[in-house]
Parts: structure tokens; sequence; C-alpha cells
């Protein structure tokens, strides 16, 4: 009996930079989750049901209207909760933290009049089709022209962070779906202090949460990141 589930992505987040005054996203998925049952690997969405087709098409026209032509889809799974459920007992176990869908989907969106090269999100649909992920805001993120430059809250995050007296000269950011806001953010983070070598380091920032349809500030948080051989 398995009791545990694996989900593995290499995602590319963002860049490091170092003085520029402008930013581009670009956040890829490449791999699947892993999931202890069958799964059958979708590389087109016309291999969906229709009316999962149908549910998609209206969900992007809607929550991404201005976007859907920059749209395409990249890969997914169906995964197979009936076998999965009539093989292990425990079927869900405690370590797995959200709802597993039926069709777990990545689209790409490319678009650079708002700052994004690429970015990489997911959907996911129960066997109804109702909606247990996507990586987007339902409402009021539809419109290319409500969307602010990536330099603008750049200079933005610059402007405020020497305001608090925090080191502006390296950095590294992020455009993403923030979940618990229901909103398009995104989050520069300043490198405050930087201990070792390529290999062997740590790295201790303050991320900044923008808006990414307004130069609305929204969270100040510390964040280290470290790595070890």
């Amino acid at each position: 009996m398995q009791k545990t589930i694996l989900i593995f992505f290499i995602i590319i987040n963002s860049f490091f930079v170092f003085g520029q005054d402008t930013i581009l996203a670009n956040r890829t998925f490449f791999g699947l989750s892993s999931h202890p049952t069958k799964v059958m690997v979708v590389d087109s969405l016309k291999e969906l049901p229709t009316r999962i087709q149908f549910i998609i098409n209206q969900l992007l026209d809607t929550a991404m209207t201005d976007f859907k032509q920059n749209i395409k889809f990249s890969h997914g799974q169906i995964i197979d909760l009936d076998y999965w459920a009539r093989k292990d007992s425990i079927f869900f176990p405690m370590e797995y933290r959200y709802v597993v869908p039926k069709y777990q989907l990545y689209f790409d969106l490319r678009d650079t009049a708002i700052s994004v090269k690429n970015y990489s999100f997911e959907l996911g649909l129960d066997q109804y089709g109702q909606i247990t992920c996507f990586e987007w805001p339902r409402e009021n993120y539809n419109k290319r022209n409500k969307f602010v430059k990536g330099s603008r809250i750049l200079k933005e995050a610059i402007k405020y962070a020497k305001a608090h007296k925090y080191k502006t000269q390296d950095f590294i950011y992020e455009f993403r779906y923030n979940n618990e806001l229901e909103k398009m953010c995104w989050e520069i983070s300043f490198l405050q202090k930087s201990v070792g070598n390529q290999y062997n380091f740590s790295k201790d920032y303050v991320t900044l949460l923008f808006d990414a349809t307004s130069l609305t500030f929204l969270q100040e948080y510390g964040t280290s990141v470290s790595a070890s051989n």
C-alpha cells in the first residue's frame, strides 16, 4: 500500500538581476505531478471530453479575455481516481494537502506587453468539470490595459525598500497568482545577506508583494534561500 504522494516540478521562476531597471517574468513548468495511480498523459486539449473542453474555453474567455490568444496548452494528465480508490484503502493520505483533480492541465501565457515572457499556470478540474485549481483570478484580471508594466512595479519596490533602509542592489522576482489574496502579484525580493559560495550558500531576502494591476503595496516578509552539496 502506498501512503505517500510525491509532487515534483522543475520550475524556473525568476532571474537574478543586478541593477537593471526592468523585469520580464519567466516561469515554466517541466514534468507532471506524481500520483500512485494510473494516469494518461495529455498532449492536446482535443484528447479531453468535449464538455471539459467547453468549460475550459468558457473559463479562459471570461477570466483571461484579452490574453486568450497568447495562451498555449503545454501538457497535462488525466488521473484515474476510481482506480486509486479501489487500490488504496486509505486513498487520500494525510500528506496530501489539496484536492486531487481528474484533469490536471498546464498552460503557458506569453505577453511581453505586461512584462511576461512566460507564465506557466495550472488548471485542475474534477470529473464533473468543477474547477479544483486555477492559478489566475476569476475576476478583475482579464484586461491587458489594467496591468502595470514590470518596470513601474520595480521602481515602486526600490522606492519602498530604500525608504525602509533595505539594500536594493541585487534582487530576484516572480510574477504569480497569490491564492490567499486571489490576485496576480509581483514579488520583488531584495538580497540583504549572503554567506558562502555558489555550491554552499545561505541568502536572506526581504520580499515585497505588489498587485500586478496597480502599484498597490500588499505585503512585506522575509524569505531565505540555501543550498549545500
